[in-house]
């Protein structure tokens, strides 16, 4: 925009950073597993984002035999009861 390409952030978007757009880049993709060791390698803290937005709680005790250090609780869309169902998993698991 400082360059005067585009006029605002949408039109950059739609223009350059959209699939097939000339500076996108695709995805890397890896396994939330390996996520973790990646970010604990990076010295960060692993921490589960949006749980309930992705219907992904069956991967939760792997996560933290894998070393996951938190879970968010608290988002503006979270599922009805799912903040009270996080606050229980640390009666069940220990995170780091």
């Amino acid at each position: 925009m400082r360059a005067g390409l585009c006029k605002t952030p949408d039109e950059a978007f739609e223009r350059f950073l959209k699939k097939n757009r000339p500076a996108w880049v695709p995805k890397a993709k890896m396994s939330a597993l390996e996520g973790v060791e990646l970010i604990h390698q990076a010295g960060g803290l692993a921490v589960m984002a949006h749980p309930g937005l992705n219907r992904t709680d069956e991967i939760i005790p792997a996560l933290v035999d894998a070393g996951l250090d938190g879970i968010e609780c608290f988002i503006p869309s979270t599922r009805p009861g799912l903040p009270s169902a996080i606050w229980r998993l640390p009666t069940n698991f220990t995170c780091s």
